[in-house]
């Protein structure tokens, strides 16, 4: 009978140190660092998440640009593309062509005449010749 009632002494004891302040202690520290870890690692997921959505679209940015290229490319190909290209380059015309190359002023002139006052008409009138 003795043992039997032994056996329960020494779970008592176990159980008295698997209660105590120490031991709890310690499990919420371990509890907080995996709470750390986990929400480490669930910013890392959304940030490759984010990275995920740019690299995608910098790709379908980069396969608009490949096709106008090819399709650039098939113009220059044939003989008007060429032909475009050497005059956008060159500035270069055919010799039974004629070229006309326009000028912009830079500041343009205003539509209205400028209006003189009375003494600059009198001393022009009296200044002509």
């Amino acid at each position: 009978m003795r043992e039997f009632q032994a056996a329960p002494l020494g779970r008592a004891r176990a159980r008295h140190y698997l209660y105590s302040w120490p031991v709890f202690i310690l499990l919420l520290a371990a509890l907080a660092l995996s709470a750390k870890a986990a929400l480490r690692a669930a910013a890392g997921l959304k940030e490759s998440e984010e990275t995920k959505r740019l690299s995608a679209e910098k790709f379908s940015a980069l396969e608009v640009r490949q096709k106008a290229l090819a399709a650039a490319i098939e113009h220059l190909r044939t003989k008007e593309g060429e032909e475009d290209e050497i005059r956008r380059k060159f500035r270069v015309r055919r010799p039974e062509e004629g070229l006309i190359i326009l000028i912009e002023d830079e500041e343009p002139q205003s539509i209205r005449p400028r209006r003189r006052g009375f003494w600059r008409r009198l001393t022009e009138f009296f200044s002509r010749d």
